[in-house]
């Protein structure tokens, strides 16, 4: 079985949500311990790192409370590609894949989470995607073999799209019941 660790991304400004993205209430808890819970309750992951950066002081007492493990990127302001470099140099050894998942994405279930771990564990494919009626989503799974170009990848706002542009034969595409998949909260509420 292919280890699966996971990064939540949650160092942006956020500045299309209305407000600081992290702490956006969500059902009487935060978006960060909404998403934080559900990927934990899922299971499936050697580790959960909190990439952090913007206003990262705010968010501390919550990321204790929820005894999650963070990673400061003092330069989230160059783009998700940098957190996403800090968050993948944070984890510890051992893993084949990375979940990359966003804080602004606190509709997702456990099961949700689940779901394309498994498929990628099951999987020769060394890139993973939540699709829903076909349209591409997040989280998605990096795979370890992919480690050396991202590291070489200018730093962008698209994450690591690109890899899934450049290598389509390694891409599974994981069709979801979920159809927030393919959402997140640019615009809240």
């Amino acid at each position: 079985m292919k280890p699966v660790s996971a990064i939540l991304l949650a160092a942006g400004k956020g500045s299309r949500a209305g407000g600081f993205k992290p702490l956006l209430p969500w059902n009487g808890e935060s978006f960060l311990s909404k998403v934080f819970r559900s990927m934990k309750e899922a299971g499936l992951f050697g580790e959960i790192v909190v990439v952090t950066g913007f206003r990262s002081d705010r968010i501390e007492a919550e990321l204790r409370a929820i005894g999650a493990d963070a990673a400061f990127n003092p330069e989230f302001e160059k783009g998700m590609h940098r957190s996403i470099r800090r968050g993948l140099r944070a984890l510890r050894p051992g893993w084949s894949g990375a979940l990359i998942a966003h804080v602004d994405q606190p509709q997702l279930e456990p099961s949700d989470y689940a779901k394309i771990v498994r498929a990628f564990q099951n999987s020769a494919r060394s890139l993973a995607r939540p699709c829903f009626e076909g349209r591409p989503g997040t989280p998605a799974i990096l795979g370890f073999e992919h480690l050396e170009e991202i590291e070489a990848e200018p730093d962008a706002d698209r994450g690591c799209a690109y890899l899934f542009e450049r290598h389509p034969r390694d891409v599974l595409s994981v069709e979801m019941d979920n159809p927030n998949c393919t959402k997140d909260f640019d615009a809240y509420p």
